[in-house]
């Protein structure tokens, strides 16, 4: 036996040594086969596509029409369906009496919005939903590209669609400073690899732009007045400034590294949102406050509202808008699609219902009906609402993403975290302990909130599918102001002199090599061991057959 193990010490090394640069494809191509698919009036179809042997960990998808031919593709929706079932808009209503989508791919790190292009679609493009939004979900299994459509008159054919993953392997957590510096920043917002937030420059706020891919800083603004509340999505970012008489929206396109106010009057537009093309915000226009929707691919700007009360607080997701409308003394739900111009009151006149929040065909808002608050949901599609909490304690701050709904709730000693699913109405207590947990926030399978570890506050990471909570932080001050975007999570720290912003992200193994057996992305001795360990195993005859 020593014979033989002294033999095979040396035939592992050089085992391993032969099939170290041999690694899991980290990016490859997909191609349906189930079109040619008929496209028929006001109907729906789909086509799929079947994705296995992948890394698990997603990075980066795209998605290229081959062909579609459509006399009229402005009455076509598309939708890309992953195997978790998020679903992603990559185009709806667009090219009006136009027809084809010819070699059409949507890539979040196109300069172009599709919006903004005519047909027939030729090229590379931004979708109107974000893709970005997939980052971490496993890839294997059947992804769905769905047609829809929305009137009679024209048919269309499908031929030919395809996708291209990138995928790899979650390692550990890592978090690293994205500033240092003797000034306050604070309130940071992540879409993608961009981050953005304001910094006290010594004088006044302004607005600050960290790529976590190039690890380059960019100091978008360099003004004398204040840069507030910063948002970002597909390399577009957006904030107020008050220009010395009141607060305009301003935006900045990564691309082309110009600043361009979007608005220009003598009243104030404050608190900007921003998702995929689209940018919303709450202006006064002299006697109470109205949301307004600025389209950045057509850089045009439209009134959402034009009544008599207070309407603030919107949230967008797509191509809806929701917000919270001050209609005889009481705060009612509301929501606009932008694709058919039409206004719906969710909630009735009686009750205060309050900060709705809206993703796919779903609205959350927390209501308080004269006893204690509940978190309600509205479903577009049926439409009906449901009360999803009745524990006769405060519930608050909810959240939504695809089929979740998170929320921090009283439990009589402090705020827990809790989640709803809306497929299969079942309630999940993600804390319960005697500390203060409070501000999920959700993206994808992912949530973070803010929980305070008996000394000060510290951020925690869930995730779904796992059903597992990782501590990002832990220090001797508070962490907040948290964001998420896939499982990139940015938040301010304060860390006694001031405030700094800080990213934690995962080690991602892109190139997982086939003899990496314990599969920490490098060859190493504990590679060797499990090597040496199974040939000591095997019994095979003769032994070097073992390593064959």
């Amino acid at each position: 036996m020593k014979k033989h193990i002294s033999l095979a010490i040396p035939a592992i090394v050089a085992l391993l040594l032969a099939i170290s640069n041999m690694a899991k494809a980290e990016n490859e191509a997909f191609f349906s086969t189930d079109p040619p698919q008929i496209i028929n009036d006001n109907t729906t179809v789909t086509s799929v596509i079947n994705v296995s042997s992948m890394p698990t960990y997603l990075t980066e998808v795209t998605v290229t029409i081959g062909q579609l031919t459509h006399p009229s593709v402005g009455q076509l929706q598309i939708f890309l369906i992953s195997p978790s079932g998020t679903r992603i808009k990559l185009c709806s209503r667009i090219g009006d009496t136009g027809d084809n989508f010819m070699a059409t791919e949507f890539d979040d790190l196109s300069p172009t919005p599709v919006a903004a292009s005519s047909p027939p679609f030729t090229g590379r493009f931004r979708a109107q939903g974000v893709l970005g939004e997939l980052q971490t979900e496993n890839p294997n299994g059947t992804w769905t590209l769905e047609i829809t459509d929305l009137a009679f008159g024209d048919f269309g054919i499908l031929t030919a669609w395809s996708l291209n993953i990138t995928s790899g392997t979650a390692l550990d957590w890592y978090v690293i400073p994205i500033t240092q510096n003797n000034y306050d920043d604070r309130r940071p917002q992540i879409s993608g690899s961009d981050i953005v937030w304001e910094g006290f420059d010594g004088n006044d706020w302004e607005i600050f732009l960290y790529n976590a891919t190039t690890t380059t800083t960019t100091q978008i603004t360099n003004n004398s007045f204040d840069d507030l509340y910063p948002q970002v999505s597909h390399s577009v970012v957006t904030w107020h400034a008050n220009n010395g008489s009141d607060n305009e929206i301003f935006l900045y396109k990564k691309d082309t590294g110009t600043v361009t106010a979007i608005t220009n009057n003598s009243y104030n537009d404050s608190f900007p949102l921003i998702h995929g093309p689209l940018v919303i915000w709450e202006g006064y226009d002299g006697s109470d406050y109205e949301i307004f929707l600025h389209n950045t691919a057509t850089n045009t700007t439209t009134a959402i509202t034009n009544n008599s009360y207070d309407d603030q607080y919107p949230d967008i997701y797509e191509s809806r808008i929701t917000w919270e409308g001050y209609e005889i003394g009481y705060a009612d739900v509301f929501f606009y699609d932008i694709e058919t111009a039409s206004t719906t009151q969710v909630t009735p006149i009686g009750d205060n219902d309050w900060y709705p929040q809206i993703c796919g065909n779903n609205i959350v808002w927390a209501s308080f009906d004269n006893v204690e608050w509940e978190i309600y949901l509205y479903n577009i599609d049926t439409p009906s609402i449901t009360n999803i909490t009745k524990t006769g304690e405060n519930e608050g701050t909810p959240q939504i993403y695809a089929n979740n709904v998170v929320w921090e709730a009283y439990d009589g000693g402090d705020l827990e975290i809790l989640m709803y699913n809306t497929k299969t109405a079942f309630i999940t207590e993600l804390t319960h302990n005697a500390t203060l947990d409070q501000d999920a926030m959700i993206c994808g399978f992912n949530i973070i909130w803010q929980g305070n570890d008996g000394n000060d506050s510290e951020i925690f990471f869930y995730n779904i599918i796992n059903a597992t909570t990782i501590q990002l932080s832990n220090n001797a001050y508070d962490d907040q102001q948290h964001q998420l975007f896939g499982s990139k999570v940015v938040w301010q720290t304060n860390e006694g002199s001031d405030s700094e912003i800080r990213l934690a992200q995962r080690k991602v193994c892109m190139q997982m090599m086939a003899s990496d057996l314990d599969g920490n992305c490098q060859i190493d001795l504990k590679d060797y061991a499990i090597m040496a360990n199974r040939w000591l195993q095997c019994h095979l005859n003769p032994p070097e057959a073992c390593w064959k």
